[in-house]
């Protein structure tokens, strides 16, 4: 089983020498970023798509092994976003997606992205090298040429994993970091106060690191209160029963789709006082230190969590505290502040379309 192993932490983080070369290249993509905004000079621009880019350079680089330019948009992005659109909703997660789904448009795509990832799979054939694991296609071939469980390592699961990873780990954080710029511009005390602690652990001369985290709780509880607020995942992935259960009276068949509703979990006021106001503070101890609670769900629950879970918590982190290390963000002058509860629901929940103003520190 070593090439599970394997893969298992690759697409997790878990592993420490993945883990610290997953934090450099968030903090370079954290750079770009920041550089790209700067070209905006402090006006108004809807930081949508530049965001979606830049997490979506982190799975390419999981992946792939590169990373593209903000102007650049790699062949697979528009398919897969054409995908997601089709695929709208939590029933198109369900057995009545063939209701609801044009099926011969969504097969079309599954052969096109089918065809630019063998096409991608070929070319790292070429340039292999077993001594030099570069990404989740070196990865692949390797356990592939060992053949261990040929059933398991085909071409057409690795398809699947690999549009899982982009699927699941692109729009997700990228959601994330956009809600949280809603926020930031909503509450500017909030801002501050994050900025503040920036400027005391991390200061100007460096891009943050996973192990300040521990000694920030209001940049922590920030990001948590984000997680929280804005599930951008509010029913997860669905799941199905292994064997006919009951639950709280009811009968679940073996094989039935479950999905679980975090959205609710999230904003039950029994759970959260006030669950529709963005309170950073809750999560903070008399004694300014970050207490959890076992209803915070966003990544789920249980042995089938997010597999993602910790690159997708690290990411928020070094991509929100390095923005907000380099910009104070604004609404613009005559716009209307962002909804920061409202927003567009399908298979992540998504903002409303809005503009900031990021002004240099």
């Amino acid at each position: 089983m070593e090439g599970t192993e394997e893969i298992h932490a690759l697409v997790s983080s878990r592993s420490r020498p993945r883990k610290k070369k997953f934090t450099k290249s968030i903090q370079d993509e954290a750079r770009y970023l920041v550089q790209n905004i700067e070209n905006e000079n402090g006006k108004a621009f809807s930081p949508r798509d530049r965001i979606g880019k830049a997490v979506s350079n982190i799975i390419s680089i999981v992946v792939f092994g590169t990373r593209y330019d903000y102007n650049d948009t790699p062949e697979m992005l528009p398919v897969l976003e054409e995908a997601v659109r089709l695929g709208e909703g939590p029933l198109s997660l369900t057995n009545l997606a063939r209701f609801i789904v044009p099926m011969k448009k969504m097969l079309s795509l599954v052969d096109r992205l089918y065809s630019l990832i063998r096409q991608e799979v070929d070319r790292h054939r070429q340039s292999f090298d077993p001594t030099d694991i570069r990404d989740f296609i070196d990865l692949f071939i390797k356990v592939t040429r060992e053949e261990e469980d040929p059933e398991v390592y085909t071409e057409w699961n690795v398809f699947r994993i690999i549009v899982d990873l982009y699927l699941a780990g692109t729009d997700t954080t990228a959601n994330t970091l956009r809600w949280s710029l809603v926020h930031m511009v909503n509450h500017p005390d909030a801002q501050k106060r994050v900025q503040q602690e920036i400027d005391q652990i991390i200061g100007q001369g460096r891009v943050a690191k996973m192990e300040d985290k521990a000694r920030m709780p209001f940049t922590e509880a920030t990001i948590l209160e984000v997680f929280r607020l804005s599930t951008v995942v509010p029913v997860g992935g669905p799941h199905a029963t292994s064997e006919t259960t009951n639950l709280a009276g009811y009968t679940i068949p073996k094989g039935t789709v479950i999905l679980g509703d975090l959205y609710r979990v999230l904003h039950d006021k029994n759970n959260f006082e006030d669950p529709y106001k963005f309170k950073p503070e809750r999560w903070l101890d008399d004694d300014g230190k970050v207490v959890k609670s076992d209803k915070m769900i966003p990544f789920s629950i249980g042995p089938r969590v997010c597999l993602g879970k910790g690159l997708a918590e690290m990411e928020a982190f070094i991509f929100f505290t390095t923005l907000l290390q380099s910009f104070t963000f604004k609404v613009p002058e005559g716009e209307k502040p962002p909804d920061g509860v409202e927003g567009l629901n399908a298979l992540t929940f998504t903002p409303y379309p809005y503009n900031v103003c990021a002004v240099r520190r």
